[in-house]
């Protein structure tokens, strides 16, 4: 092996140690998302992508300790539903769905839709502010910025009230 080749695999991602496997199973088997776990280990998203392609036995057993926490999740639900009704379901629902392709209610739809620019849900002495704030953010990363929100806006109220 080369000097360089060894100097590039120092950098490259090693497997991890069998107490940060612990880690990662302890997180992932509470129902974090792997973005969460890969945080409580010091590393990052992208270097567990890394380790889950590179180790297919690492990615096996992270698919297998989501779904221990999914089992629950399940399980609680069913229960709940059985004693209460459908009181407490809908979050359990709502994680599931979040979880697994199985579980989603989502469907693709292909095409375009114009939609405004600016969210509607910012009170209008904010938006002023943020707006400028985007404004000069998308300049600056020489992006052209779409029409004032507020110049936008105050024609659509002139054109209503004709």
């Amino acid at each position: 092996m080369s000097a360089l080749s060894e100097k590039a695999a120092a950098y490259l991602p090693q497997k991890p140690s069998d107490a940060d496997l612990k880690k990662l199973e302890g997180a992932l088997c509470a129902g974090a998302t792997e973005a969460l776990a890969a945080y409580i280990l010091g590393r990052s998203e992208r270097w567990l992508r890394y380790v889950k392609t590179t180790f297919p036995e690492i990615k096996e057993n992270v698919e297998l300790w989501k779904q221990v926490a999914d089992g629950i999740v399940q399980r609680k639900s069913f229960e709940s539903a059985m004693l209460t009704g459908k009181a407490g379901v809908a979050d359990r629902i709502f994680w599931l769905k979040n979880r697994s392709t199985k579980w989603t209610d989502r469907r693709v739809v292909t095409g375009t839709l114009e939609v405004d620019w600016f969210p509607r849900v910012v009170k209008r002495s904010q938006s002023a502010e943020i707006e400028e704030a985007v404004r000069a953010k998308m300049i600056a990363d020489g992006n052209t910025p779409p029409p004032r929100f507020i110049d936008v806006q105050a024609k659509r109220e002139e054109d209503s009230a004709k």
